[in-house]
């Protein structure tokens, strides 16, 4: 062996030194564990850092020691009857709860999924147990998700003082579990009001006794939030408050089942230039909806959906023009739109698709045969630029008995071989794919 290859296996013997985990310092090695214990978008990997703490004392030691590691808490699922595996579920929790530090910590909690007539006090005496264990940590809550009963709701009075670290909540309520005075109920939400970070929250009741929900949440430092979502069988006001408290907001939705749900006094005008998502949905809007669209600015506005169960006779086609109106004054441009109209209007269709270039999903009661005419992408004579080029998945909603003409088939049928067929005949590279979805609900 000459000097050269002797130089060369000594070389390669550093390299191998180097890249022995073993020799690499404990820093190094956590965040290793860390990159691949979280993906691009957060989600922790809870068997695979059980799998890390295996291979040998040093990776345990160095995994045990890493704080971060052990800040997003594996779910906490007490909604099984077994005793044995709710109270495994609780030693998993605690030991991430010693392991995290002073951290904070996100997690999900689950506990009301089974029909609570048929619950015992020893069955729920272990998931208060696990939630007043998580209570006693409140200050550390960053991203939560509650699947509570009613009697969770009233362990939730416990929680007291600020919540520093609480970015976003969320809150459902499947079932009532257990009847107490309005006043007790009232406060439900009230110990998550004093959260100066807050900025997300999620609320679902689906309980058309227990309207005293959606007022606890009106008591949220809604001023504050970017993205407020309420499911309930009353909104209470809650749409009309974010609309005057929170010039910042960048998405609602608020869906509600009854008829009255959302305020009928909503005649204000309203300036929201960062909202991007808006979503409306009701059994029955009893007051006109599309008046108070026309109220809107929303520059920012990508997504809209404005639907209901059963659209409203005496509306007409006024949806069309007031959608119209709002895109207009707000120079907006949509790429997802979604509403219910008793009837269509072509000429608004029309204007809507031209000043929504980037629209790719089109959600409407099945519009009339001129509507159908707008929405094919046939080649224009005159030379006027394709409507809705990025147009990719359309979705029709028709009553249970809908019937259609000849002549709306035809139309139909024609509108969807020109979305599928005509662009094939465009080769620049900027030219958008053709249609993917067609949908039909009833």
């Amino acid at each position: 062996m000459n000097k050269a290859q002797k130089r060369a296996g000594t070389n390669s013997s550093l390299m191998v030194g180097m890249l022995n985990p073993e020799r690499l310092p404990d820093e190094v090695i956590q965040r290793i564990f860390l990159l691949s214990c979280f993906d691009a978008e957060g989600t922790h990997d809870a068997v695979h850092l059980q799998r890390l703490c295996s291979v040998n004392r040093r990776w345990r030691r160095a995994a045990i020691s890493y704080c971060t590691l052990w800040t997003t808490l594996p779910p906490i699922k007490l909604e099984s009857k077994s005793t044995v595996s709710m109270r495994r579920a609780t030693m998993s929790m605690q030991l991430y709860l010693c392991r995290s530090g002073a951290l904070p910590i996100s997690f999900e909690f689950i506990a009301s999924t089974r029909n609570p007539t048929h619950e015992t006090p020893e069955q729920w005496a272990p998931v208060r147990t696990a939630l007043g264990i998580l209570i006693d940590e409140c200050r550390r809550w960053d991203i939560v998700s509650l699947n509570l009963p009613s009697s969770g709701m009233r362990e939730l009075q416990e929680i007291g003082g600020p919540l520093p670290c609480l970015t976003s909540l969320e809150v459902v309520t499947p079932v009532a579990f257990v009847s107490s005075s309005e006043s007790v109920q009232d406060s439900g939400l009230n110990g998550f009001i004093n959260a100066p970070n807050l900025r997300r929250v999620a609320y679902e009741s689906k309980s058309g006794t227990m309207p005293w929900h959606a007022r606890s949440l009106a008591k949220l430092p809604l001023s504050q939030l970017e993205s407020l979502k309420s499911v309930s069988y009353n909104d209470r006001g809650v749409y009309r408050d974010i609309l005057e408290t929170n010039l910042n907001i960048q998405r609602i939705e608020i869906i509600t089942y009854l008829t009255d749900a959302i305020p009928p006094d909503l005649t204000s005008t309203y300036h929201l230039p960062h909202l991007t998502f808006l979503k409306l949905y009701a059994n029955e809007f009893h007051w006109n909806i599309a008046t108070h669209l026309e109220t809107l600015t929303l520059p920012s506005l990508r997504h809209l959906e404005v639907r209901c169960g059963i659209p409203d006779d005496t509306l007409a086609e006024q949806m069309y023009r007031s959608i119209r109106t709002l895109i207009r004054k707000s120079g907006c441009s949509l790429e997802h739109l979604a509403f219910s109209s008793e009837s269509s209007n072509a000429p608004a269709l029309t204007d809507i698709l031209s000043m929504s270039p980037e629209l790719g999903v089109l959600d409407i009661s099945f519009p009339s045969t001129s509507c159908l005419g707008v929405l094919s992408f046939g080649r224009s004579t005159s030379g006027a630029p394709k409507l809705a080029p990025k147009l990719h998945t359309i979705i029709f909603r028709v009553r249970w008995n809908f019937t259609t003409s000849f002549a709306q088939g035809e139309a139909l049928a024609q509108m969807i071989k020109s979305r599928v067929g005509a662009l094939q005949d465009f080769k620049a590279p900027s030219t958008p794919s053709a249609l993917r979805e067609m949908i039909f609900l009833w």
